[in-house]
C-alpha cells in the first residue's frame, strides 16, 4: 500500500523501493510483482518482463490450487452424505489437478480420513502417512494415525 501511495504522489523511486522490499519479504506477493512490473516497463523492460512472468506463474498456481480445493470441498460434501465412492473419486481428481500445489497435504489428509470413514483402513493409513510427510506438524494427522493404531490393536 505504501508503494501505491508513493506512486500516486509521483515518487516513483520510493514506490519501486517499497515494492522491492515487499517482494523481498514475500516473494509471492502478486500485487507488488504486478505493480513493480508495470512501473518498470519503460525504465527496465527486461526486469519488468521477468516480474510479469513471475506474476503469471503465481496466478496459474493459484488457479490450480483453487480448482483442487474446490474439488476437495465437493468431496467433503459427498462424504457428509456418506457417498464414499464419490468422495474418494473427487479427492483423487483433486490430487491429480493439484500436482504439487499448496493444498496437497490437506487433500491427502482428507482422502485418508474418508478412506477410514469408508472402512478402508489400509488406504486411509497410506494417505495419512503421505499427508504427514508433507505436513509433519499437523496434529490432526498424528491423532488420526494414533486412532487407527488403537483401532487395529483392538481388532
Amino acid at each position: 500500500m505504501l508503494g501505491q501511495e508513493l506512486q500516486r504522489k509521483g515518487d516513483t523511486a520510493g514506490a519501486v523501493k517499497q515494492w522491492r522490499k515487499a517482494i523481498e519479504i514475500r516473494p509471492q506477493y502478486n500485487e507488488a510483482l504486478y505493480s513493480l512490473a508495470r512501473l518498470l516497463k519503460k525504465s527496465n523492460p527486461e526486469e519488468a518482463k521477468n516480474l510479469e512472468a513471475r506474476f503469471e506463474t503465481l496466478q496459474a498456481q493459484e488457479h490450480i490450487t483453487d480448482r483442487a480445493s474446490t474439488l476437495g470441498n465437493f468431496a467433503l460434501a459427498s462424504a457428509d452424505a456418506h457417498d464414499w465412492p464419490q468422495a474418494i473419486s473427487q479427492l483423487k481428481e483433486a490430487l491429480n489437478v493439484c500436482g504439487n500445489c499448496s493444498a496437497l497435504p490437506v487433500l491427502h489428509k482428507d482422502l485418508g480420513l474418508i478412506y477410514c470413514r469408508a472402512g478402508d483402513y489400509n488406504n486411509g493409513r497410506s494417505e495419512l502417512l503421505e499427508a504427514q510427510k508433507l505436513a509433519p506438524k499437523d496434529a490432526d494427522i498424528t491423532q488420526a494415525l494414533k486412532a487407527l493404531d488403537t483401532l487395529q490393536q483392538t481388532q
